[in-house]
């Protein structure tokens, strides 16, 4: 008899579901620059933000103009993984690494001046003095992480590698309608209906 009365106090109530089903994602805005210290900050913030949502999961508010590939690699990697109801909103310009950050999201909004920019991958630090082994190695490098990034974004959004590395080579901005068509974004959000 006590084994049947703990079975219905563990039951959902109908009063449970319903918090459930009007549960909002919990929000957080970045606007940062890619770092490992800056991503390891969001990233625990938003794990803490998804614990918090009920099970509505987050909406990340991004502004970013890129940084560290690296760091940017790892936080789509594991946000992907650990947050499956993860939404990322562009909220101004979303450069570079920034679009990694962005991917993240498993539904894209972005607000209607937006723009987005895909470019090369350049080398961190100073390449004066260096040994000419040293810059091939940095060269061979940077291809490498070129080919990952746009074989990375190609997979998330159902294109060719070729066709994203042609945008970083072009180098200039994309608005919306571009993103749009990517399939980099769900939708262009109205401004007002922001909380």
């Amino acid at each position: 008899m006590a084994e049947e009365s703990k079975d219905k106090s563990e039951m959902p109530t109908s009063d449970d579901a319903g918090k459930k089903e009007d549960a909002k994602p919990s929000v957080v805005h970045w606007q940062h620059e890619v770092t490992a210290q800056s991503v390891d900050a969001l990233m625990d913030e938003i794990l803490c933000a998804d614990e918090h949502s009920d099970g509505a999961g987050v909406k990340l508010y991004i502004s970013s103009p890129g940084g560290d590939f690296g760091s940017a690699m790892h936080f789509l990697r594991t946000m992907r993984h650990a947050v499956p109801k993860l939404q990322t909103v562009a909220t101004h310009e979303v450069s570079s690494a920034g679009i990694m950050i962005f991917l993240a999201g498993r539904e894209r909004f972005a607000f209607p001046r937006v723009r987005f920019l895909f470019h090369e991958i350049t080398a961190s630090g100073k390449m004066k003095g260096a040994k000419e082994s040293d810059v091939r190695e940095t060269a061979d490098d940077l291809a490498t992480s070129q080919r990952i990034m746009a074989e990375t974004v190609a997979e998330i959004l159902g294109r060719s590698p070729e066709e994203i590395m042609a945008l970083c080579k072009d180098g200039k901005p994309i608005g919306t309608d571009k993103a749009l068509e990517l399939g980099l974004i769900k939708e262009v959000l109205d401004h007002s209906k922001t909380p």
